[in-house]
Protein backbone atom coordinates (compact mmCIF):
# COMPACT_ATOMS: atom_id res chain seq x y z
CA UNK A 1 0.00 0.00 0.00
CA UNK A 2 1.33 3.48 -0.58
CA UNK A 3 1.93 6.00 1.45
CA UNK A 4 1.16 6.08 5.27
CA UNK A 5 -2.47 5.28 4.85
CA UNK A 6 -4.31 1.98 7.14
CA UNK A 7 -5.60 -1.05 4.95
CA UNK A 8 -9.40 -0.53 4.89
CA UNK A 9 -12.19 -2.54 4.59
CA UNK A 10 -13.96 -1.59 1.22
CA UNK A 11 -16.94 -3.17 -0.74
CA UNK A 12 -16.88 -2.99 -4.13
CA UNK A 13 -20.37 -3.82 -6.16
CA UNK A 14 -20.65 -4.65 -9.42
CA UNK A 15 -17.36 -5.68 -9.36
CA UNK A 16 -17.56 -8.48 -12.48
CA UNK A 17 -16.74 -5.84 -14.68
CA UNK A 18 -15.92 -2.43 -16.31
CA UNK A 19 -14.64 -0.14 -13.94
CA UNK A 20 -16.13 -2.18 -10.63
CA UNK A 21 -13.21 -5.25 -11.84
CA UNK A 22 -10.65 -2.07 -11.65
CA UNK A 23 -11.47 -0.52 -8.50
CA UNK A 24 -11.59 -3.88 -6.60
CA UNK A 25 -8.37 -5.06 -8.24
CA UNK A 26 -6.34 -1.45 -7.46
CA UNK A 27 -7.60 -1.36 -3.77
CA UNK A 28 -6.47 -4.97 -3.43
CA UNK A 29 -3.23 -4.23 -4.51
CA UNK A 30 -3.10 -1.15 -2.64
CA UNK A 31 -3.17 -3.39 0.25
CA UNK A 32 -6.54 -2.83 1.46
CA UNK A 33 -9.21 -5.80 2.69
CA UNK A 34 -11.60 -6.35 -0.33
CA UNK A 35 -15.16 -7.92 -0.47
CA UNK A 36 -16.26 -7.89 -4.03
CA UNK A 37 -19.81 -8.35 -5.29
CA UNK A 38 -21.70 -8.82 -8.48
CA UNK A 39 -24.28 -11.63 -9.86
CA UNK A 40 -22.61 -14.07 -11.17
CA UNK A 41 -20.80 -16.46 -8.56
CA UNK A 42 -18.50 -18.47 -10.67
CA UNK A 43 -16.84 -14.97 -12.29
CA UNK A 44 -17.07 -13.42 -8.54
CA UNK A 45 -15.09 -15.71 -7.34
CA UNK A 46 -12.53 -16.23 -10.08
CA UNK A 47 -12.19 -12.18 -9.51
CA UNK A 48 -11.84 -12.72 -5.42
CA UNK A 49 -9.15 -15.33 -6.27
CA UNK A 50 -6.91 -13.53 -8.98
CA UNK A 51 -7.00 -9.98 -6.90
CA UNK A 52 -7.12 -11.36 -3.33
CA UNK A 53 -10.27 -10.40 -2.54
CA UNK A 54 -13.66 -12.04 -0.49
CA UNK A 55 -16.63 -12.73 -2.63
CA UNK A 56 -20.04 -12.50 -1.70
CA UNK A 57 -21.96 -13.08 -5.04
CA UNK A 58 -25.78 -12.72 -5.24
CA UNK A 59 -28.50 -10.10 -3.85
CA UNK A 60 -28.04 -10.84 0.00
CA UNK A 61 -27.79 -8.84 2.50
CA UNK A 62 -23.72 -7.37 1.57
CA UNK A 63 -23.52 -5.03 4.18
CA UNK A 64 -24.44 -8.07 6.82
CA UNK A 65 -21.94 -10.25 4.90
CA UNK A 66 -19.20 -7.31 4.97
CA UNK A 67 -19.81 -6.40 8.60
CA UNK A 68 -19.71 -10.28 9.57
CA UNK A 69 -16.42 -11.29 7.02
CA UNK A 70 -14.57 -8.35 7.43
CA UNK A 71 -15.36 -6.72 11.09
CA UNK A 72 -17.15 -3.85 9.50
CA UNK A 73 -16.97 -1.58 6.22
CA UNK A 74 -15.04 1.71 6.25
CA UNK A 75 -15.89 2.30 2.52
CA UNK A 76 -18.72 1.14 0.22
CA UNK A 77 -18.31 1.66 -3.67
CA UNK A 78 -21.24 0.81 -5.40
CA UNK A 79 -21.25 0.63 -9.46
CA UNK A 80 -23.63 0.45 -12.25
CA UNK A 81 -23.45 -1.00 -15.60
CA UNK A 82 -23.39 1.06 -18.54
CA UNK A 83 -26.47 0.72 -21.04
CA UNK A 84 -26.83 1.97 -24.44
CA UNK A 85 -28.63 5.44 -25.46
CA UNK A 86 -31.78 4.91 -26.47
CA UNK A 87 -33.34 8.38 -25.85
CA UNK A 88 -36.77 8.71 -25.22
CA UNK A 89 -37.23 5.38 -27.05
CA UNK A 90 -35.82 3.45 -24.02
CA UNK A 91 -38.69 1.64 -22.46
CA UNK A 92 -40.61 2.03 -18.84
CA UNK A 93 -38.56 -1.21 -18.01
CA UNK A 94 -35.13 0.26 -19.11
CA UNK A 95 -35.73 3.47 -17.35
CA UNK A 96 -36.95 1.17 -14.32
CA UNK A 97 -33.80 -0.90 -14.15
CA UNK A 98 -31.61 1.87 -14.49
CA UNK A 99 -32.85 3.82 -11.90
CA UNK A 100 -33.20 0.51 -9.42
CA UNK A 101 -29.38 -0.07 -10.17
CA UNK A 102 -28.23 3.08 -9.76
CA UNK A 103 -29.92 5.14 -7.38
CA UNK A 104 -32.30 2.98 -5.19
CA UNK A 105 -29.56 0.65 -4.67
CA UNK A 106 -27.31 3.06 -3.15
CA UNK A 107 -30.58 4.69 -1.20
CA UNK A 108 -30.94 0.90 0.30
CA UNK A 109 -27.57 0.69 1.52
CA UNK A 110 -26.12 4.06 2.76
CA UNK A 111 -29.54 3.48 5.54
CA UNK A 112 -27.91 0.40 6.76
CA UNK A 113 -24.02 2.54 6.49
CA UNK A 114 -25.14 6.10 7.72
CA UNK A 115 -26.59 4.16 10.68
CA UNK A 116 -23.54 2.02 11.36
CA UNK A 117 -20.99 4.71 10.06
CA UNK A 118 -22.61 7.45 12.32
CA UNK A 119 -21.77 5.04 15.30
CA UNK A 120 -17.81 4.35 14.24
CA UNK A 121 -17.13 7.71 13.50
CA UNK A 122 -16.96 7.90 10.26
CA UNK A 123 -17.92 6.11 6.56
CA UNK A 124 -17.42 6.64 2.72
CA UNK A 125 -19.90 5.96 0.49
CA UNK A 126 -18.67 6.12 -3.38
CA UNK A 127 -20.97 5.69 -6.26
CA UNK A 128 -20.05 5.09 -10.17
CA UNK A 129 -23.24 6.03 -12.12
CA UNK A 130 -23.58 4.21 -15.55
CA UNK A 131 -22.61 5.75 -18.77
CA UNK A 132 -24.37 5.09 -21.97
CA UNK A 133 -26.85 7.79 -22.73
CA UNK A 134 -30.65 9.05 -21.41
CA UNK A 135 -31.64 6.98 -18.59
CA UNK A 136 -28.14 6.59 -17.84
CA UNK A 137 -27.51 10.43 -17.31
CA UNK A 138 -30.81 10.97 -15.64
CA UNK A 139 -29.63 8.72 -12.89
CA UNK A 140 -26.24 9.41 -12.46
CA UNK A 141 -27.91 13.21 -12.02
CA UNK A 142 -29.80 11.89 -9.38
CA UNK A 143 -27.36 9.66 -7.73
CA UNK A 144 -25.12 13.01 -7.90
CA UNK A 145 -27.56 14.61 -6.05
CA UNK A 146 -28.41 11.78 -3.52
CA UNK A 147 -24.47 11.82 -2.60
CA UNK A 148 -23.98 15.49 -2.48
CA UNK A 149 -27.16 15.07 -0.11
CA UNK A 150 -25.29 12.49 2.52
CA UNK A 151 -22.35 14.42 2.54
CA UNK A 152 -24.11 17.83 3.78
CA UNK A 153 -26.68 15.41 5.94
CA UNK A 154 -24.13 13.42 7.66
CA UNK A 155 -20.60 14.88 7.33
CA UNK A 156 -20.26 16.17 11.27
CA UNK A 157 -20.72 12.38 11.56
CA UNK A 158 -17.77 11.99 9.44
CA UNK A 159 -19.46 10.57 6.52
CA UNK A 160 -18.65 11.66 3.06
CA UNK A 161 -20.35 10.62 -0.27
CA UNK A 162 -19.06 11.06 -3.66
CA UNK A 163 -20.26 10.81 -7.33
CA UNK A 164 -17.64 9.38 -9.34
CA UNK A 165 -18.57 10.57 -13.13
CA UNK A 166 -15.49 9.48 -14.87
CA UNK A 167 -14.78 6.02 -17.01
CA UNK A 168 -11.93 4.09 -17.07
CA UNK A 169 -8.27 4.58 -15.59
CA UNK A 170 -9.40 8.17 -14.48
CA UNK A 171 -12.48 6.31 -12.12
CA UNK A 172 -9.96 3.77 -10.62
CA UNK A 173 -7.55 6.62 -9.65
CA UNK A 174 -10.43 8.87 -8.42
CA UNK A 175 -11.33 6.43 -6.01
CA UNK A 176 -8.30 5.15 -5.13
CA UNK A 177 -7.66 8.83 -3.94
CA UNK A 178 -10.77 8.73 -1.58
CA UNK A 179 -9.80 5.61 0.00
Amino acid sequence: MTGQRQARRIVVTGANAGVGRDVAARLAADGHRVLVNDLDPVALHELAHEIGAIAAPGDDDVVALANEWLGGVDVWIGTSESVADRGLDASDDDWGDMWTGAVMAHVGVAADLVAQWTTAGGGTLVVIPPVGGVPADVAAGAAAAFTRWITDSHSESGIVAHTIASTGQAAVDEVAALV
